[in-house]
């Protein structure tokens, strides 16, 4: 009887090494796939607040409306080349439009212009993967503290700077740790 819980118990710790490595090698797969699709958002931006054209916009409608606001309150041309333009949901009449421009630059232009925006009630805001929108939100109860207490700072993808400084969130504590250089 010995023997057989010794070998056992020298099974169990070899199946405990294997997943311990398939869990190290899944986590590393899920960062790569995270990396992936924050590379294929990168042309991105969500707009929120843009009326629909009609019950049954078309992505036609739906690039026009888009490219007029662009020219109109935001005083941008409309010589953009988006691959795609459409409502993230198609009966929802508040859905928020995504728009994937050819090229980087010209998505950055409309980033840096959407303070023209403020007053309507329009939003421009970045497409992040989920992850990464989870991560924002644990952040932002940190980023306004960090505004209230006067400190310059700003929330960049998945991490916060504050006052020069790096930090990221860290899910074990709940709180925000200084970025290691």
């Amino acid at each position: 009887m010995s023997a057989e819980i010794r070998s056992l118990k020298e099974e169990n710790g070899g199946l405990q090494e294997e997943n311990s490595e398939l869990k190290g090698r899944l986590d590393d797969a899920e960062s790569k796939i995270d990396d992936l699709e924050g590379r294929s958002r990168r042309n991105n931006i969500l707009v929120h607040g843009l009326p629909r054209v009609g019950a049954q916009e078309t992505w036609e409608q739906c690039e026009g409306a888009l490219k007029d606001m662009l020219r109109e309150k935001m005083e941008l041309d409309d010589d953009f080349v988006m691959d795609r333009v459409h409502r993230l949901r198609q009966n929802d009449p508040n859905s928020p439009i995504i728009a994937r421009f050819a090229f980087f630059k010209d998505r950055e232009r409309v980033m840096r212009a959407k303070q023209k925006l403020k007053g309507s009630n329009i939003f421009i805001g970045e497409d992040f993967s989920k992850r990464v929108r989870e991560v924002r939100k644990k952040l932002s109860p940190f980023l306004k503290k960090a505004r209230d207490e006067g400190k310059r700072c700003k929330m960049v993808f998945d991490h916060l700077i504050i006052d020069g400084k790096h930090f990221h969130y860290n899910p074990n504590t709940a709180d925000i740790e200084e970025a290691s250089t």
